[in-house]
């Protein structure tokens, strides 16, 4: 309500999926000239009723849930009240102008569609309210920076509109990150339309506040899947096998820092990393073709645009976007091992204990597990004591003997076990002896030159048996073996067109015919397959994909679509995951030979990164909230949104403006209200703000 000292003005929002924002504006107040002023939310408009729901649970004001293309003036009208607010909030879907949608797919009629709600706004707001002397003083629209590029007729035809109606219209691109102080890098494009008559005091643009790390905005948060955080702290699930590209991922890099294709396993051996102690000959192929890079030669590795997808935690992250994106969705956590799940006192001190063996044992109870309570001894007794040791006087002394080649068996008895007696023998003899007999004759699996003359040809004419060798190496080119030079129909053979052909890519093929194999008929049964490099990653590979964000640098921007192999949704967090189970590399490597898969509803074990040291794990969707600026704790409660879904929870966040960049804005618009309010006027400003028109606006009146 309005005094004489305090001023409250209205706003009302328009596509509220940005409830995040309206927090943030109903958070701002202004003082001058002895004055203050703050804002009252009048209410939301949305089509989407989860956005309706997060809007009403964030801010307490009531949402309409209608569609803005279709809404007619007079129910706006009856939302917001008969008296215009004093701002109307516009942030219409970004989809169709992000540059993460790929042209051909933003130029269908779906998104083209999207992108003209920007103008059947402002169409819907003059019509609601006509009268020039009760409609907004200021109408302010947020959107993603290619708004200007992609959507120039749009924005043209509605910054014409505006101006018909008396509006000073002015539009900048600026990041939300580093006036809103947030822990991202947010780039984002604003158009203000101010009624010079009834607000001639400019908007400033807010001070640069600086970015924050990641690590400083989540650390205070319990460790994912602490149930005292609530659904939304859920780890996302992810396979062994990403979860071991992760670790070998550094921080603030992504799939293409892994070890290039036909390097992997030389890599990981010069650093120490390959598990010992097992048969690895049939794991060497998968992990190469799954674990190394396949950028090409010609590829750059570092582009103008790309991802951080593993963010550090004392660093800013990027923006958070909503769908499509492939913005931040992992962080690099420091936190200490006993902060992660169980305070100090909360916590069981004799949990896998083992007692000194020269010491008195601790307290025996009822619980005997290796888990709860020590029941484990440091035994110093050497392993042969125990059974096998001198003063033992019923040990068998012959418990697993091996005996010398070159010396004389021992007695024999009726024991037949390895582990009784000694039946057994270190054979000298060679391996090939033993497959081939010892009196193998000169000739046995023997192989002719190609140039030379053969043996002589006997009766006993086989591989490994005879005194003849009866293989030879044959020299001649592989394809004459494959083209029927040496099989059926060979003299028919015409070298007919289409025979060991390979079709290109993107060209089509001829004919299929009724016998089209590869060395038959007469029509390409190949084809060339462009997408070997997407086979050892399984997915389009775009840059930031498998990223791992560093613990202390800024995260990239926060999207809808965080999954990891779409872009930055991992971090490296220092922190030991209590209390989960820590595991080295070579384990988690032995693991993937196996085909081993954490069990379904267990805590998989955390992979210590052999480049960081820190766990390279997902962010969860609450992480990516609260680097949105949303609280951890709504209303007394864990914080969570409308719905049941990480997918629709993270596009709307993704969506969101962020509440530290709305706070800010609405600190500044606030004061323009402010001040005209109190009778200034227009003024020479330093931090007015006013971008050059691009070809094709519209900007001209």
């Amino acid at each position: 309500m309005t005094s004489a000292t305090h001023h409250e003005f209205t706003v009302g929002y328009l596509f509220c999926g940005s409830g995040p924002g309206a927090m943030g504006h109903d958070m701002a107040t202004v003082e001058a000239a002895g004055r203050t002023a703050s804002w009252r939310n009048l209410g939301g408009v949305d089509f989407d009723e989860g956005c309706c729901q997060d809007f009403t649970y964030l801010t307490g004001a009531p949402s309409l849930c209608a569609d803005i293309a279709t809404l007619a003036p007079e129910t706006l009208r009856e939302f917001w009240g008969p008296r215009a607010p004093d701002m109307t909030k516009w942030s219409p879907p970004c989809k169709g102008a992000s540059k993460l949608l790929p042209a051909e797919m933003a130029a269908t009629q779906k998104y083209q569609d999207m992108n003209q709600l920007m103008f059947h706004a402002a169409k819907l707001v003059l019509a609601a309210y006509p009268d020039r002397n009760n409609r907004p003083r200021l109408i302010v629209v947020e959107n993603v920076p290619s708004f200007r590029t992609r959507c120039r007729e749009v924005l043209g035809k509605t910054i014409r509109r505006l101006r018909e109606a008396g509006y000073e219209v002015n539009v900048t691109t600026h990041d939300l990150g580093q006036e809103g102080g947030l822990a991202q890098s947010r780039e984002r494009f604003t158009l203000s339309a101010r009624d010079s008559r009834r607000c001639p005091v400019q908007v400033g643009l807010p001070p640069y506040q600086g970015l924050r790390g990641v690590g400083e905005v989540l650390a205070p948060l319990p460790w994912p899947d602490d149930p005292r955080a609530g659904r939304m702290h859920r780890l996302p699930r992810v396979s062994w096998l990403n979860a071991v590209r992760l670790a070998l991922i550094p921080p603030g890099g992504d799939w293409r820092d892994l070890p290039k294709r036909g390097h992997v396993v030389e890599t990981l051996q010069q650093r120490g990393l390959w598990p010992t102690g097992m048969d690895t000959a049939g794991f060497r192929e998968l992990v190469e073709e799954q674990l190394g890079n396949p950028v090409e030669a010609s590829q750059k590795r570092r582009e103008v645009h790309r991802r951080h997808p593993v963010q550090a935690w004392a660093a800013p992250s990027p923006t958070v976007s909503g769908p499509g994106g492939a913005g931040l969705c992992a962080v690099e956590d420091p936190r200490p091992l006993e902060a992660l799940g169980y305070s100090k006192e909360g916590r069981f001190t004799n949990q896998y204990r083992v007692g000194d063996w020269a010491a008195p044992a601790h307290c025996v109870t009822g619980v005997t597990s290796m888990t709860a309570g020590a029941p484990s001894a440091a035994d110093p007794r050497p392993l042969e004591a125990l059974a096998m040791g001198a003063e033992n006087l019923a040990r068998h002394t012959s418990k697993y003997a091996v005996q010398d080649w070159a010396t004389a068996a021992r007695t024999v008895t009726g024991a037949q076990q390895v582990g009784s007696g000694g039946p057994a023998v270190a054979d000298a003899r060679a391996v090939e002896a033993l497959a081939m007999r010892k009196d193998a004759r000169p000739g046995a699996a023997g192989v002719l030159h190609w140039t030379r003359p053969s043996a002589t040809v006997i009766a006993t004419s086989w591989v490994s048996g005879g005194s003849s060798p009866v293989s030879v190496a044959d020299p001649r080119a592989l394809e004459l073996l494959g083209l029927g030079r040496t099989g059926d129909a060979a003299a028919s053979f015409k070298g007919r067109p289409g025979l060991m052909g390979v079709g290109d890519w993107r060209a089509p093929s001829p004919t299929v015919t009724g016998k089209a194999t590869v060395s038959g008929g007469n029509a390409q049964a190949s084809v060339a397959d462009e997408r070997v490099e997407r086979l050892g990653l399984g997915c389009d590979c775009r840059n930031g994909s498998y990223g791992v964000i560093g613990w202390d640098t800024t995260a990239g921007t926060v999207t809808g679509a965080m999954q990891l192999d779409n872009g930055q949704c991992s971090v490296a967090d220092p922190r030991m995951p209590h209390p989960r189970v820590v595991i080295d590399i070579r384990l988690g490597l032995q693991l993937l030979a196996e085909g081993w898969e954490p069990p379904k509803g267990t805590l998989a074990p955390a992979i210590l990164s052999p480049v960081s040291g820190c766990w390279h794990r997902p962010l969860t969707t609450l992480e990516l909230a609260v680097l949105q600026g949303l609280p951890p704790v709504h209303r007394g409660a864990p914080l969570v949104l409308a719905g049941n879904s990480d997918s629709t929870w993270r596009e709307h966040i993704g969506n969101a403006i962020p509440v530290g960049g709305a706070l800010a804005w609405g600190r500044v618009l606030l004061e323009s209200l402010l001040r005209s309010e109190l009778g200034e006027g227009w003024a020479l400003r330093g931090d007015y703000w006013f971008d050059a028109t691009l070809p094709g606006e519209g900007y001209a009146a």
